[in-house]
């Protein structure tokens, strides 16, 4: 079977911490203000990462059969 691998970097330009949420893992991650963070993605291909922006927060979405780690690329990365 094909596996797919995403790599992407999301950056807090807010003026206040973010909580990044990854699911389906219920794993949180606070994200301080102009902090990066670098999203690794793989899994079976046809899929894909998704990401959804609301208020205080980002949601990264997994897909079926993948594995997601999130990491800080600068300072402001919190694990809870």
């Amino acid at each position: 079977m094909p596996i797919s691998e995403i790599a992407l970097r999301i950056t807090n330009s807010q003026g206040q911490d973010l909580t990044v949420h990854l699911e389906p893992w219920g794993e949180q991650y606070t994200m301080a203000a102009g902090a990066t963070f670098k999203v690794e993605a793989k899994g079976p291909e046809g899929d894909s990462l998704e990401l959804e922006y609301g208020d205080g927060r980002i949601t990264v979405y997994g897909w079926s059969g993948s594995t997601v780690a999130i990491s800080a690329t600068d300072t402001g990365a919190e694990g809870s």
